[in-house]
């Protein structure tokens, strides 16, 4: 009987922990989903400034999920959070190598991951590289590709960027590398140039613990949103 006693009451803090009044939806930002929720049938062709080779990053997924914001499975009007997931596929026409990027937003955020099986440094990064609306994150003493924090944000606006014939006006730089105390086997210094309008224009990986840097300048792309 004291058993059933103390789990009666185990449950009832539970259950007061989890009550709620009401349904709440945090919803992905609408101009942040109105520019960069990509449908399959997107696509972007980037070429290597350092060895011209072409890189075509084409959407394949894009999927709407929710999630309880507290975690709180006993509760049914537990508050939910809209996720969108962005899966891309990049290929180089080369079979052996397989790389792919991965988008999602979750209300202001947009964040980047990747898996990439000839560089296990680019497989292992993943981050936040924008908080809508694009500007300079806050308390953010870096400049260019240099971050002045430890994760990294935007570090500057710059009013144009031209690549390969086209000018694209108010790109947002976003500069990373690791944070302190991570695996020191895991180096890197990685910056993305970011336009409301085509997506990521530009993408820099710089990775001197395998050896691999890439600098990925936007050729042409199709948007379908």
């Amino acid at each position: 009987m004291k058993y059933a006693i103390i789990s009666l009451v185990a449950l009832m803090i539970v259950l007061q922990a989890c009550k709620k009044t009401g349904t709440t939806i945090y919803s992905v930002d609408a101009g942040l989903k109105t520019a960069f929720d990509y449908k399959p049938g997107s696509y972007w062709i980037y070429k290597d400034s350092l060895t011209g080779a072409i890189d075509s990053a084409y959407v394949t997924a894009n999927q709407q999920t929710f999630y309880l914001a507290g975690g709180c499975l006993l509760e049914p009007n537990e508050p939910k959070i809209e996720l969108l997931s962005i899966s891309l596929t990049v290929s180089d026409g080369n079979a052996s190598d397989s790389e792919h990027w991965f988008f999602s937003m979750r209300e202001k955020d947009f964040n980047i991951g990747f898996t990439n099986n000839n560089d296990k440094v680019e497989s292992n990064v993943g981050f936040n590289l924008f908080t809508w609306p694009l500007a300079v994150s806050p308390a953010q003493n870096g400049s260019g590709c240099v971050p002045g924090l430890d994760s990294g944000a935007v570090t500057d606006i710059i009013p144009e960027v031209s690549l390969n014939g086209q000018a694209y006006g108010n790109a947002a730089r976003s500069a990373h590398k690791p944070l302190t105390g991570r695996d020191t086997s895991m180096v890197y210094n990685d910056c993305f140039y970011v336009n409301q309008n085509a997506g990521i224009i530009k993408l820099v990986f710089d990775h001197p613990t395998t050896s691999v840097h890439r600098v990925l300048e936007l050729q042409r792309y199709h948007i379908v949103r």
